[in-house]
């Protein structure tokens, strides 16, 4: 009989705890609000002991909670040392006297990574191949080029900045950029804008004063009718120059630009145009890019809570599950099922209207949350990458600065 009065006090010792959990976090709740809409639940990974529910089976909409989801498909869809694939060919045969008789296709595959600094690497291998000028297009083929550049249900305020940048028609460096804006020297002058690509530079419209007194001085970011970035405000004399990072509004023309630019410092004369388009199926391979692996675009994507990461891999995994490049909605269609099977949680009631959680159609509830967290742990091929792709509280990531004392 001993060790079963052992068992029993050991049972009764643990209920009594949860038992304390449970009041104590209802106590702290409802000290703010009895009534607050706050969906929680508390899972012991090893005891596999569920330590505190409130509301757990309700939907709420997960803002960046949505991230796991989106990352976990990706992981177990694509496998953790896959690649995005970039690549430069061409419909010419040969390329007499140096010249490419026919037109440059560039091949997006929709890599959130992708970098003005490896596309330039990708025209520098042209010229390597004695390639002094192309007789036809360049022509951008985008897996993004037909998808709408905002998943439904985003808001219009997230758009000028950085985390709302668009997805579409095609990403070239996170389809952001760095904007100072200085005070002038002179009160009643405009500030002085400053931005990481001087190509952003004709988008902005710049209605901000510099006053002598900066009491209730703001800046405030609108996009007008042309798609222009409108900034009005103030800045003080006196005050430290302010550092905003801003979405592209125009990917397409940012692309082009910059490609126009890459071709003139690598010496290749363009004849024809560059334009978004489509490639034949048959074409010559001339350059080929690869992005880092998954597992550290996850990590880039979790860490930071990078939400252009977080929905080109939600779009990407889609578009190799299915296939085919889907829309935000058709995504969805393929991306719930296939976590269904993959964890065997119940995601009727769950809405993937994108990958990053910045749409308010999204709905998760705490419980299925929990689930996958608990089935990720447990699943030994991914679980170390996936566990080392998350913030640490007090170490790294949106995590850095919170929860710094047991």
């Amino acid at each position: 009989m001993k060790p079963l009065k052992i068992g029993i006090i050991c049972l009764l010792s643990t209920a009594i705890a949860q038992a304390d959990i449970t009041q104590d976090a209802n106590h702290l709740i409802d000290q703010i609000d009895p009534h607050l809409n706050i969906g929680v639940e508390i899972k012991d990974l090893t005891t596999h002991q569920y330590l505190y529910k409130r509301h757990a089976q309700n939907s709420f909409i997960p803002a960046s909670n949505m991230k796991l989801f989106s990352t976990a498909a990706a992981l177990l869809a694509l496998g953790p040392d896959y690649h995005f694939t970039n690549k430069l060919t061409t419909d010419a045969t040969n390329w007499d006297k140096h010249e490419l008789k026919g037109h440059l296709y560039v091949h997006l595959s929709g890599d959130p990574s992708f970098s003005s600094a490896r596309l330039a690497a990708m025209i520098n291998s042209l010229k390597q191949q004695s390639i002094q000028s192309i007789q036809g297009d360049v022509v951008l083929v985008s897996r993004y080029q037909n998808i709408s550049p905002y998943a439904p249900g985003g808001m219009t305020e997230d758009l000028p900045f950085g985390y709302g940048a668009p997805i579409a028609p095609l990403v070239l460096d996170h389809n952001r950029f760095m904007l100072t804006v200085n005070p002038n020297d002179t009160a009643g002058k405009p500030a002085i804008l400053e931005t990481s690509h001087q190509t952003q530079q004709h988008m902005l419209i710049n209605k901000v004063i510099t006053k002598k007194d900066a009491k209730n001085c703001h800046i405030h970011f609108t996009i007008d009718a042309t798609q222009a970035l409108v900034l009005n405000g103030c800045i003080g004399l006196t005050e430290h120059a302010l550092v905003q990072e801003l979405a592209v509004r125009t990917p397409l023309l940012y692309t082009q630009k910059v490609l126009k630019h890459l071709l003139q410092e690598a010496g290749i004369a363009l004849k024809g145009h560059i334009i978004l388009g489509q490639a034949p199926h048959q074409t010559l391979l001339l350059s080929q890019d690869k992005s880092p692996s998954i597992a550290q675009l996850i990590a880039k994507t979790l860490k930071h809570s990078d939400n252009l990461y977080a929905d080109s891999l939600f779009l990407h995994t889609a578009d190799k599950l299915s296939g085919r490049p889907l829309n935000w909605e058709k995504a969805q269609q393929v991306i719930k099922p296939f976590l269904h099977v993959q964890t065997g949680i119940d995601l009727n009631s769950a809405i993937f209207s994108d990958g990053s959680g910045l749409s308010r159609y999204d709905l998760l509830t705490p419980d299925q949350t929990v689930q996958l967290l608990t089935f990720l742990y447990q699943r030994f091929p991914i679980a170390y990458e996936y566990i080392a792709a998350l913030p640490v509280s007090g170490r790294d990531g949106t995590l850095q600065k919170r929860l710094k004392k047991p």
